[in-house]
């Protein structure tokens, strides 16, 4: 990578009230003081599984079901700790999402960035990323594609399968900058819309600058604009 490399320094005070009701803060020796939310003592538990993807203007966005999913899913990067599960490290770069992505006409698989990719900012990623920070079969989550176009909870492939599906399917991550702003490419929108079988909606992102996200509030869809 030609870009200078820095440590990853996520100024968690932005975010520490916002995200305490909903999980604990510790601190790491790698990435400094970090988030777990509550619900990852469930071990089944992952990120970007509780929600739906939307594409927008802006790429493949998450739209989470959950009352944190205003930071953890846009700023900031998610690792997986041995002994402790899923941990939140924060960063202040807002992106529609932050994930490597799979795609076979049949599955779809996403797994978070890790946050080692935090060093680079405004910088775009491509499928080298899954080879250069070491994005594994085991972080993936898969679907099958028919079913893209609505809640994914209860559609999320047992992870026993993730390393079939992962020899299955091809890396199409292909985040970019754009007029300094992030774009979250991955899945072609037309595979997923064959899949389906029924029309998908394309959103115009409306993004909150109030900071009512911060309280709680989730994504809300009004016409073709996402709030």
């Amino acid at each position: 990578m030609s870009e200078q490399a820095a440590q990853p320094v996520g100024d968690y005070d932005s975010f520490y009230d916002g995200l305490s009701p909903y999980g604990s803060w510790f601190e790491t020796s790698d990435y400094g003081y970090v988030w777990q939310p509550r619900v990852v003592v469930d071990s089944g538990w992952r990120p970007y599984t509780h929600g739906s993807w939307g594409c927008t203007n802006r790429g493949w966005t998450w739209i989470s079901d959950e009352p944190f999913g205003w930071a953890c899913y846009h700023y900031g990067r998610w690792a997986l700790l041995h002994g402790r599960g899923w941990v939140w490290v924060p960063g202040d770069e807002w992106a529609p999402s932050w994930v490597c992505w799979h795609e076979s006409p049949d599955y779809i698989g996403w797994a978070p960035l890790p946050p080692e990719t935090m060093s680079f900012r405004r910088h775009g990623w491509g499928m080298a990323v899954e080879r250069d920070f070491g994005i594994g079969a085991a972080l993936f989550t898969f679907v099958e594609t028919r079913h893209m176009g609505g809640p994914l909870f209860q559609h999320c492939l047992p992870p026993r399968q993730n390393f079939e599906l992962f020899r299955q399917t091809r890396n199409v991550t292909n985040i970019t900058v754009l007029n300094n702003q992030i774009i979250s490419g991955g899945p072609r929108f037309d595979l997923v819309r064959s899949a389906v079988g029924k029309s998908l909606p394309f959103y115009s992102l409306n993004l909150d600058r109030g900071g009512k996200m911060q309280r709680g509030g989730l994504p809300q869809i009004e016409g073709g604009q996402l709030h």
